[in-house]
């Protein structure tokens, strides 16, 4: 199933999906800070993306114009847990 069909079909038949992520920034992974994040997400449309694009200029290079956006929509995490990674540190700091 292509992305935007799997997305159609939650937004339609769910209305809600169970999601996990993992997030690292660093330059590799014994100097990097990660965070997971599980829980549940709702659609919340488009109206969003104007307000993310300004907290987010650099998504202005990567989605340029109105055709390359319209693809793009907003979840909102309603409900969930997350952990906080710092890998840099022996032994590993978790919270």
């Amino acid at each position: 199933m292509q992305a935007k069909n799997y997305l159609q079909y939650i937004v339609e038949k769910i209305h809600s999906a169970v999601f996990a992520f993992t997030a690292m920034k660093g330059e590799d992974t014994l100097s990097c800070v990660a965070v997971s994040v599980q829980g549940k997400a709702k659609e919340i449309g488009p109206e969003k993306l104007p307000g993310l694009f300004r907290k987010n200029p650099y998504m202005e290079k990567i989605y340029p114009d109105v055709r390359s956006r319209s693809a793009l929509t907003v979840f909102k995490i309603y409900e969930g847990t997350g952990e906080w990674f710092d890998l840099s540190r022996q032994p590993i700091e978790r919270r």
